[in-house]
């Protein structure tokens, strides 16, 4: 009709979503008592939550459950992109945008760069194809995942890694300011820019390099299963194990920050005991940990109560010869483990 009047016409493309429905999958509905009044939600969990709820895992045509759990899970997000953001500023010594990309010092470095760029080329195309839901995907997963759970801690253990920081920072800013308006142009503030985030030049991809992407994922990969290998033989994830790696792929260097990141003691010579293949990589760890200050007190108090019961004659003179023999027992054993 728009057109037939004015003859113009009124859209160049038309996007349609599915029905918005309840967790189970019913339609809203004032009978039924099952709808959400998005301001509620605004008021409760903040604009930015109700905005990814509504685009990741919407796709054109599909219906899509919105609930209070969603909608909570993504206020995670927003507060885990702020808490990102302090922790790069309080990090770094001048707070400043970085115009080009910064040269990579580490394995660390070229990989986040890669990851970065090849987000900025997949998220563009998503974007461009009005995959808004794949395009929130990658963001969501890139930012909690390899930024904030790899990539930070990582810049605790190698340090000046400020200009990467920064650089990085301020392109996601940008790359999720259509999904989080409101939290990222609040961050975007702290670079003194005269512009609004809003109207930020969209980022531009740089070099992507497959085979570190490929040597940081088998770094990774080392790292969980050092953890994954701790936690099965019940060792505290504070304590360092002596641990032993041969590897084909990755040298000393990155040895020691997998060592590092999984708390182990990496030692020159293989350790007496079974290997693990974990990918390209064997592992030999140590798997008999040292008692601690406090586990040596509560063995030592054992050990007097059994030696207490033993050296009481009428305990011996009426228990069954069974208990006698296990306590003794039980006493040889805690006396081997001190």
């Amino acid at each position: 009709m728009s057109e037939y009047l004015l003859k113009n016409k009124p859209f160049e493309t038309v996007y349609l979503h599915g029905m918005i429905r309840d967790k189970d999958g019913k339609k809203m509905s004032k009978s039924l008592g099952n709808g959400i009044d998005p301001l509620e939600m605004i008021n409760k969990f903040g604009t930015d939550a109700l905005r990814l709820s509504l685009v990741i895992g919407s796709s054109p045509g599909q219906n899509l459950n919105i609930y209070e759990e969603k909608i909570s899970g993504y206020r995670n997000f927003v507060n885990k992109l702020w808490n990102v953001s302090r922790f790069i500023f309080s990090q770094v010594d001048e707070i400043k945008r970085i115009k080009k990309q910064p040269k990579a010092r580490t394995l660390a470095d070229q990989w986040i760069l890669s990851e970065f760029n090849e987000l900025i080329n997949q998220v563009t195309e998503d974007l461009d194809n009005y995959k808004f839901s794949l395009a929130g995907e990658k963001l969501y997963h890139f930012t909690w995942d390899d930024f904030a759970d790899w990539y930070l801690e990582i810049s605790k253990i190698e340090k000046n890694k400020d200009k990467i920081l920064l650089y990085i920072l301020e392109r996601l800013l940008t790359l999720l300011h259509p999904f989080t308006p409101f939290i990222t142009e609040v961050i975007y503030k702290e670079f003194n820019s005269d512009k609004l985030l809003m109207i930020n030049e969209w980022p531009k991809d740089n070099k992507i390099n497959k085979d570190v992407i490929i040597n940081f994922t088998e770094l990774k990969e080392l790292i969980i299963s050092l953890r994954n290998l701790k936690a099965k033989n019940k060792i505290a994830p504070t304590d360092f194990p002596d641990c032993y790696i041969e590897s084909n792929i990755l040298d000393k260097d990155y040895f020691k920050l997998a060592a590092t990141m999984s708390r182990v003691n990496l030692v020159d010579k293989k350790i007496e005991t079974e290997s693990i293949s974990i990918n390209t990589n064997k592992v030999w760890i140590d798997l008999e940990k040292d008692l601690t200050d406090k586990e040596i007190e509560k063995i030592k108090k054992y050990i007097l109560g059994l030696e207490i019961k033993l050296n009481n004659k009428d305990f011996i003179k009426n228990a069954p010869k069974e208990i006698i023999e296990d306590i003794k027992n039980k006493l040889e054993l805690a006396k081997k483990k001190i």
